[in-house]
Order: structure tokens, then sequence, then C-alpha cells
């Protein structure tokens, strides 16, 4: 079984987003739509994004995430 590829952020970052709900950012230019998957592990303030994936920059280290929000259904 494949993992499903997902938005990371530490529980401060996401806020009132529940784990597995949609969510919407934009980076490098485009906005994105991922599963939000919760893991503080991750250091506070950092976004790890799946690196490959169809839609997502191949350069977004160091890259400003904005319009981090819930998405629309």
């Amino acid at each position: 079984v494949g993992m499903i590829p997902a938005a990371v952020l530490h529980r401060a970052v996401a806020q009132d987003v529940d784990d597995g709900a949609l969510l919407s950012l934009n980076v490098a230019g485009q906005t994105l739509r991922l599963p939000l998957r919760i893991n503080d592990g991750l250091g506070a303030g950092l976004v790890a994004l799946p690196k490959g994936l169809a839609g997502i920059p191949p350069a977004i280290f160091g890259q400003t995430v904005d319009g981090l929000q819930e998405a629309a259904q």
C-alpha cells in the first residue's frame, strides 16, 4: 500500500485544521491542495512537502509558504 502524498506540519502551525483535512497553501507561486498530516517531530514553522509530485516545484527548499488554510470542499 502506497502512502498518500500530504503536507506535513507541526501542530502549532496547523492551528485549528484537523489531521487528514484537505489543506490549501501557496509555495513558489503555485497553489497546492494536499491532505494535512500533523507531525510534532517537525520543527514548528516548517512545512514538509512530497518531493517529485506533479505540481510541486522542484526547488522548494527555503521557499516561503503562505495562504495556509483548510481548503473549501
